[in-house]
């Protein structure tokens, strides 16, 4: 794709970004000095909400009660005392081309909205990968993209595929069978994320790409990751 070609998609981008805003969750009031209940949950003794248990999370919390009647582990959350980091903290200045000075803007900030972009490609386990990002979060949003290709390849002989990260060829027969059995276990892969996003209260949306306008007006709002502007 040329340079006018990347210009004229990200500018056809920005003109529908422009006609949506991300949902917001409404988020309790925070105070001090127990007037006003803190962000997210915490430690004090005031019981918040229950979720399905994830691994990670500390078995003394869980709800053996909640077990018995649904027989499912839940953990017990509890509203937080008040914030444990200052609501804002300055940006690093720029270091150079070595992408360390980046770890301060990867703090994740308590009741914050967290947005992943990722094809999700990888062999790890997703409720491992989901519990930090979706802890003490307002909201997590899981955006699954690929490409239609990458989504539903067809048979077609011999290929070549390249890694754009890695720069690794890889060289194959890409029959029927081939693209059924691809298929087959991008369903179960997916399955397994959507089924871990749920149980940490995370919003699991997968993307297909394509034109900008199909994209914001079909899952992200099916999945309520945006909403139309008011007029």
């Amino acid at each position: 794709m040329g340079g006018r070609a990347v210009d004229g998609a990200l500018a056809a981008a920005r003109a529908q970004a422009l006609r949506y805003r991300l949902v917001v969750p409404e988020i309790p009031l925070r105070g001090a000095l127990g007037e006003r209940a803190g962000f997210g949950t915490g430690s004090s003794l005031e019981l918040e909400d229950l979720r399905d248990y994830v691994p990670g999370d500390d078995p003394r919390l869980l709800d053996w009660r909640a077990y018995a009647r649904t027989d499912r582990l839940q953990t017990r959350l509890y509203r937080a005392g008040g914030d444990r980091l200052p609501p804002g903290a300055p940006l690093p200045e720029p270091a150079g081309p070595d992408p360390a000075h980046l770890a301060p803007l990867c703090t994740l900030r308590p009741r914050s909205i967290r947005v992943v972009v990722s094809d999700l490609l990888f062999l790890r386990e997703p409720a491992r990968e989901i519990g930090p990002l979706a802890h003490d979060a307002a909201r997590l949003v899981l955006l699954q993209l690929l490409d239609p290709w990458e989504r539903a390849p067809e048979s077609e002989g011999a290929v070549e595929l390249l890694d754009p990260e890695t720069g690794q060829r890889l060289a194959l027969q890409l029959d029927s069978a081939a693209c059924r059995r691809y298929r087959e276990r991008l369903a179960r892969h997916l399955e397994s994320w959507e089924r871990a996003a749920r149980a940490a209260a995370a919003i699991f949306c997968p993307v297909t790409a394509a034109e900008p306008a199909a994209m914001f007006a079909g899952p992200l709002l099916h999945h309520r990751v945006i909403e139309p502007l008011p007029c």
